[in-house]
């Protein structure tokens, strides 16, 4: 099983790091199993836009490799990808051997890597968990919050919010815990446009004002229900205190 964390930086540092994916090895026995991480950060515009376009895309070649894998060998173990996305500010530095780059390896001091990590974590293979904050920066894009308005084969159907679930990320602080699930991949018929669409600014649909109708007052559920979750916990504190 491996993970990918999605940090996004709330920075004007002049820096990124990337992981790219290679097309899978033509391989002719199973392929050894094994647990990884990798990490990429964005910064500057579009950065959550960006982010989560490469995250679906992941999760999309996630589910094409492992359909892939279990068609040549059905022993293979359970593995695939799982994302986590975190924003924060981060300070990122190259340090090693001056003028020399190739003893040089990037350090970051700061919170978004290690939430993106913990997010990661909590999630199952074939999911992305995005935290409290980068959810409240996507959930004003249709093309990200709602589906296309098909069954993935060209059918068409109501456009629906039922790809985002609520998750909690135990692992991170209170102002972060409360982020969501995405469980779907790009659609085969209309993946392409939308993700042309996100990378191109785009935020708004003419199909979805029902959906869009749903998501809001569920949101809304969402954040007393969180919030008053909070007032007990604060109030048990203090009557723990208080005694």
């Amino acid at each position: 099983m491996s993970s990918l964390s999605l940090p996004i930086l709330r920075t004007r540092r002049d820096w990124a790091l990337g992981s790219g994916l290679l097309p899978p090895p033509a391989f002719t026995k199973p392929p050894p199993v094994a647990s990884w991480r990798r990490f990429t950060l964005f910064w500057g515009g579009m950065q959550y836009e960006r982010a989560m376009c490469a995250a679906i895309t992941i999760r999309t070649f996630s589910n094409d490799l492992v359909e892939r894998l279990q068609s040549k060998w059905s022993t293979i173990p359970e593995t695939g990808f799982k994302l986590g996305i975190a924003s924060d500010h981060v300070l990122v530095k190259r340090i090693g051997t001056p003028r020399i780059p190739a003893q040089q390896e990037p350090v970051w001091a700061g919170k978004p890597v290690n939430y993106a990590a913990k997010a990661a974590q909590s999630g199952d293979r074939h999911e992305i968990i995005v935290t409290r904050s980068v959810w409240d920066t996507i959930i004003a894009n249709d093309y990200l919050a709602i589906t296309c308005g098909c069954d993935g084969d060209g059918k068409p159907t109501k456009p629906t919010t039922a790809i985002w679930q609520d998750m909690t990320i135990e692992r991170l602080p209170e102002d972060e815990r409360e982020g969501r699930r995405l469980i779907a991949a790009w659609c085969k018929i209309h993946g392409p446009e939308f993700c042309a669409a996100i990378l191109a600014g785009k935020r708004q649909r003419s199909d979805v004002a029902e959906a869009r109708m749903w998501l809001n007052r569920a949101q809304m559920a969402r954040a007393i229900r969180v919030k008053d979750a909070t007032d007990r916990a604060n109030r048990r504190r203090q009557a723990g205190l208080a005694r």
